[in-house]
């Protein structure tokens, strides 16, 4: 008897580490250091309680930058693969399926529930089942919304319906109502109408981004290891809660972060590795170098904010010495398809701060003798003036190096 009691106390024991473990880890980015811990909840009024283990820590609001979460948080967060992406009015991306018709709204099922999203709560809609040209000029939205193809063909007029299989388009070209098969839609692009809503931001006022790319923006009114809920900025959105498991991180809006993306490069230098002549794939903000306005996705993960790029490229930000952290993810975006070979580095003022050695694609990896494991950057660029993103090629010339500083951002 006493040994079977023995034999359960080591049981017991034995799980006891597990069980913490399954417990979400949060890396915590203040504006003076970094921690990390599996016990955290939200004070709207003092901020971010943690338990380090040996102590308790309240990091307050102003202090507060980022919240992170590594590792399950991208395998959990699958709810079939999306077919549209909605760009709302004030910025924010949601991935999901039509999951119903409507002459008001897009319907959508996410990985967080079912949505719906008021028409003129929205900017644009991409369907990305469709791959249409590489759409680079700015779409003209004076005389309404503007419907475009695969085949390279637009409609001005106004958007009327969303179905799973039909969009109902009132054409102000051919004078009709017409009905578009959305396996041969491109993208929407909606006519502002001044529809975003009343919103007053509080102290709580951040970014939640979701581990399949989604963001959305709004104040905080939970965040704990069971998940967070939000009081979103666009209202037909409402208080959407998201399980913590797919959630990727959270960013306060507190002049405490700046994201590269946001800003405009002081000097841009963009060259192919062989010949002369104008970059096939130039610099994008938020998106994937490759065009038809792909999400960044670096390793599996989308990414929301962020630089896509094809070697070689140099961008230049002046930061005036005014910022005291650099983070970012370098690594091959997904739509090199396991190609593709590049060096990062980073230089502050003309100065190396970092070099990732050679970072091939998956399918090359072995064969250049690299590794394929995007890099986590976090660089002390306090009194720098001019800070430096370059991205060189691999061993294999500048074959698919599409590239991303995914997450790229500056911490005062």
């Amino acid at each position: 008897m006493m040994k079977t009691l023995a034999w359960a106390a080591v049981a017991l024991l034995s799980a006891m580490p597990a069980a913490a473990q399954d417990k979400p880890e949060a890396t915590v980015t203040t504006t003076r250091s970094v921690h990390k811990s599996r016990s955290f909840s939200l004070t709207a009024d003092k901020g971010l309680r943690l338990d380090l283990g040996d102590e308790s820590r309240t990091i307050p609001l102003d202090e507060l930058v980022s919240v992170q979460f590594q590792g399950s948080a991208g395998s959990r967060a699958s709810a079939g693969t999306p077919t549209t992406q909605a760009v709302l009015a004030n910025g924010d991306t949601v991935y999901g399926t039509v999951e119903s018709e409507s002459d008001s709204a897009l319907r959508l099922r996410t990985v967080f529930g079912s949505i719906s999203i008021k028409l003129e709560h929205l900017r644009k809609i991409a369907i990305l089942t469709t791959r249409g040209g590489r759409w680079t000029k700015a779409p003209d939205l004076s005389r309404g919304d503007l419907i475009r193809l695969a085949s390279g063909e637009e409609d001005v007029g106004m958007v009327e319906r969303i179905g799973e299989t039909e969009i109902g388009f009132r054409s102000s070209i051919l004078k009709e109502r017409l009905n578009y098969p959305v396996k041969d839609v491109s993208e929407i692009h909606f006519q502002p109408v001044g529809g975003r809503t009343a919103f007053e931001a509080s102290r709580t006022y951040a970014s939640v981004g979701l581990a399949d790319g989604s963001s959305l923006r709004g104040n905080l009114r939970e965040l704990s290891p069971a998940g967070v809920k939000l009081a979103a900025e666009i209202g037909s959105i409402g208080d959407p809660s998201f399980p913590i498991s797919l959630v990727a991180s959270i960013t306060l809006h507190n002049g405490s972060l700046v994201y590269l993306s946001d800003l405009a490069p002081a000097s841009a230098l963009e060259k192919p590795y062989v010949g002369v002549g104008p970059m096939l794939f130039p610099y994008q903000r938020d998106r994937s170098v490759a065009g038809d306005d792909r999400p960044l996705s670096v390793a599996g993960k989308r990414y929301p904010k962020g630089l896509g790029v094809h070697a070689h490229s140099e961008l230049t930000y002046a930061l005036d010495g005014k910022f005291g952290t650099f983070q970012a993810i370098a690594g091959l975006d997904d739509s090199a398809s396991g190609k593709g070979s590049v060096v990062f580095k980073v230089l502050g003022d003309g100065k190396v701060l970092f070099d990732s050695g050679v970072v091939a694609g998956q399918a090359w990896a072995e064969a250049l003798g690299a590794g394929s494991a995007p890099k986590e950057i976090r660089l002390d660029v306090r009194g720098v003036q001019k800070l430096t993103l370059r991205v060189e090629s691999g061993p294999d010339d500048d074959v698919q190096d599409r590239a991303a500083w995914a997450d790229a951002k500056l911490i005062r």
